[in-house]
């Protein structure tokens, strides 16, 4: 079940695929961070393979450099191999407070690409990763005393010639990296419904001109794959999470406890309405997790009568 450009048997690769650009560092990876690691495609000296990290079994990947390359091998790792999470783990460079060696988390991806307009009847796509995964590794790095930055990045066509005022203008917009596959990855796993998250280490730094030094570079890709790793062990695999998927939540125990006496609460000399006793009782019987809008207005209407501590 080979396809033009990855020749691993079925089943040789695992449902999550870490995706660097350069296949030697995928080949890094495998050697440096996961158990019992083999390799299981080779074509077109594209690396990939599959080990293990605690327990838990992983694969990882070259991409290439680019959007149309990264796309073309996240397509049919998701389609033929059946892989149903990609973390892109890679450089970027920095604009405004970024400081080298910072990790960035990819919440969004803008492009001057026009790969997602293609696909998406010439309009603008909010390319986006997966809430479940973003979220994971946010709450992974600070377990791991990983000083991680959620922040948006920018994945451009052109690493050379790109157009005059474009890192003053990525600033303005509040942009913190710029990198060459998110926002295409991105793309690709809303279409598929897969799973995918960027995970970047700022190697160098677009407006002072700093480079990081190729021993911290090293360290500072490691660390960044550490986190990753840790993130694909902790979240299970599913479907394309968006933010808020779970509709409306009622807060936890204690907030919802205080909310409850305070509704009980009243100033002197005024009475419950009739809606706002329905939406006391409504309250106290745990019911309305996804209230409707009139219920909604109800519990807003008895709250405004009461003041909260």
């Amino acid at each position: 079940m080979s396809t033009p450009h990855i020749d691993a048997e079925p089943g040789a690769l695992a449902d999550t695929v870490l995706l660097p650009g350069d296949p030697l560092r995928a080949r890094h990876i495998a050697r440096n961070l996961l158990d019992a690691a083999v390799e299981v495609t080779a074509r077109r000296n594209m690396l990939g393979y599959t080990g293990s990290y605690r327990g838990r079994r992983v694969s990882v990947m070259g991409s290439g450099m680019g959007i149309p390359s990264c796309a073309i091998y996240a397509t049919e790792l998701v389609r033929v191999y059946g892989v149903r999470r990609i973390i892109r783990v890679g450089t970027c460079g920095g604009v405004g407070d970024v400081a080298l060696g910072d990790v960035l988390l990819a919440p969004s991806a803008s492009t001057d690409s026009h790969f997602n307009r293609l696909a998406f009847g010439g309009m603008d796509l909010a390319a986006c990763a997966d809430f479940a995964l973003l979220r994971g590794a946010v709450e992974t790095a600070a377990r791991l005393g990983i000083a991680a930055r959620v922040a948006p990045v920018f994945s451009t066509d052109s690493f050379y010639a790109g157009m005059p005022g474009l890192v003053e203008l990525l600033r303005r917009h509040r942009i913190s990296g710029v990198e060459m596959e998110a926002a295409g990855l991105y793309g690709l796993a809303l279409r598929e419904g897969a799973q995918a998250l960027a995970i970047l280490a700022v190697s160098d730094h677009l407006e002072h001109d700093t480079h990081l030094p190729a021993a911290e570079r090293e360290h500072g890709l490691d660390r960044m794959t550490e986190l990753a790793l840790e993130c694909a062990c902790a979240i299970p695999v599913g479907r394309f999470t968006p933010c808020f998927s779970g509709g409306f939540e009622w807060p936890s125990e204690p907030d919802a406890t205080r909310r409850k006496r305070a509704m009980r609460r009243r100033r002197p000399g005024t009475r419950r309405s009739p809606r706002a006793r329905r939406a006391r009782s409504r309250l106290a019987r745990g019911r309305g997790r996804e209230p409707s809008r009139r219920a909604a207005w109800a519990i807003a209407l008895a709250f405004s009568r009461r003041s909260l501590r």
